[in-house]
């Protein structure tokens, strides 16, 4: 079995940039108004908006989870050309506030190379976490 681990890391500034670029395509991910914090904690993305408003401007929080939290970091990458598989398992990784996408791909070669078939790569949340504890 052969396991491909792969972590893109960002910048604060990429990070931002990924975030308005999702934001461009998707009209309902974020309401209209200047990002003023957008702070990887985890595995959850903490992103605060400023929102004009007719007396004063009001700040939003909100707070993304799991596929929500990655879908911005995988549209960034498709965007800057950066080569993701397709059937890996994508997550969202935060240390010191650097947020990475981390994506692990498995695959069992021995199986395939018996039946001379391609199988689904088998891989999941346990791996994600066997991987960041060895690299510790």
């Amino acid at each position: 079995m052969v396991q491909d681990v792969r972590q893109i890391i960002l910048t604060q500034e990429e990070l931002q940039s990924a975030i308005e670029c999702y934001r461009r395509i998707t009209p309902n991910f974020l309401p209209q108004g200047q990002i003023v914090k957008c702070i990887p904690v985890d595995d959850t993305l903490h992103i605060s908006v400023q929102t004009p408003a007719p007396n004063a401007p009001q700040q939003q929080d909100f707070v993304f989870r799991g596929q929500d939290a990655v879908k911005p970091l995988i549209r960034f990458c498709i965007e800057n050309n950066i080569m993701l598989p397709m059937n890996g398992f994508k997550s969202l990784h935060s240390q010191e506030g650097v947020a990475s996408l981390c994506i692990i791909l498995t695959l069992n070669l021995d199986e395939q190379q018996e039946t001379g078939a391609k199988k689904i790569p088998s891989f999941g949340p346990a791996d994600i976490l066997k991987f960041n504890r060895a690299r510790a």
